[in-house]
């Protein structure tokens, strides 16, 4: 079963949304080291709030432990909602999923297609093709044209 957890202003993560930023985080048997790009990840939001506000983040955990998952979530000071996937619900229905973390970040349009993969945590370049596929899509309201999504990803 995957649940929203998280006290939040927000309510709910907006799957619904034109543009989302899906950032699966699944713990391989360290709670601690997977919930310490949350700082990360609020700095990414606060900016993107501030460039554009439609972009929904939607995190999904894959804790080895619910406890440690909600503690961390309380440390780290992290008040966005969040879906914790206690069955592996995530995996199972995107069986092509990476096992490197690092491809488990995903740009996707309003219609839910995947327009682009990889972690921007650590990687300003990456958030900087983020930032500006984003403004793009918003742009174009919420879906990229074939030629726009070929010119990507030549650059």
């Amino acid at each position: 079963m995957i649940e929203i957890i998280g006290e939040s202003t927000q309510g709910s993560p907006d799957t619904t949304a034109a543009v989302k930023i899906v950032v699966y985080i699944r713990s391989e048997g360290c709670d601690d080291c997977s919930l310490k790009v949350l700082s990360q990840w609020k700095r990414h939001m606060a900016e993107m709030d501030s460039l554009s506000p439609a972009t929904a983040f939607v995190f999904i955990f894959a804790p080895a432990r619910w406890e440690k998952l909600y503690s961390g979530l309380q440390v780290h000071r992290f008040t966005a909602p969040v879906f914790y996937d206690s069955c592996g619900a995530f995996e199972r229905s995107n069986p092509g999923l990476p096992t490197n973390p690092v491809f488990h970040t995903f740009l996707l349009d309003r219609e839910n297609r995947v327009v682009l993969v990889g972690s921007p945590i650590g990687n300003p370049k990456m958030w900087e093709l983020y930032k500006s596929t984003i403004s793009r899509l918003v742009a174009n309201g919420g879906t990229l044209t074939d030629r726009q999504t070929e010119v990507s990803l030549r650059q």
